[in-house]
C-alpha cells in the first residue's frame, strides 16, 4: 500500500513539470486592434500614410480623402497588405517581424481585406 502511494506520488511529481511545459495555444490576433496599434498613427485620419495614399489616388486633402483610408478601401487583398508591411510601399518603410509579428501582419491583412 505504501509502495503504491509512493509510486503514484513519484509519477505525479515527474508528470507535473512536463504538463506545465506544454505551451498554451496563442489567442487569435484581432486585426482591427492590431491595425490601430501598429498602423493607425500613419494610416488613420490625417496620418502621413493616409495623406500620401490620398494624393496618389487623386483625392487630395478634400472630403474624398476618406476613400483613401485603408480601412475604407475594398481593393486590398490580405497578401498585398502583408507584402506591403514586410517590403514597404512608396515612402512606407518595410517593417520587420520585431516591429510587426507575422501573426499581427496576417491579422491586419485579413482585417483590411474583409470586404473582399
Amino acid at each position: 500500500m505504501k509502495r503504491t502511494a509512493l509510486t503514484l506520488l513519484a509519477i505525479g511529481l515527474i508528470a507535473a513539470p512536463a504538463a506545465s511545459l506544454a505551451k498554451p495555444k496563442p489567442a487569435a490576433v484581432d486585426g482591427k486592434a492590431a491595425f490601430a496599434h501598429r498602423c493607425g498613427v500613419c494610416h488613420r485620419d490625417m496620418g502621413m500614410g493616409t495623406l500620401a495614399v490620398s494624393r496618389r489616388m487623386g483625392f487630395g486633402m478634400g472630403p474624398d480623402m476618406v476613400k483613401a483610408w485603408l480601412e475604407n478601401r475594398n481593393d486590398l487583398t490580405a497578401d498585398y497588405v502583408v507584402s506591403a508591411i514586410r517590403n514597404g510601399v512608396y515612402s512606407m518603410p518595410p517593417l520587420s517581424r520585431v516591429e510587426v509579428s507575422d501573426a499581427d501582419a496576417a491579422a491586419i491583412g485579413r482585417y483590411l481585406a474583409k470586404k473582399k
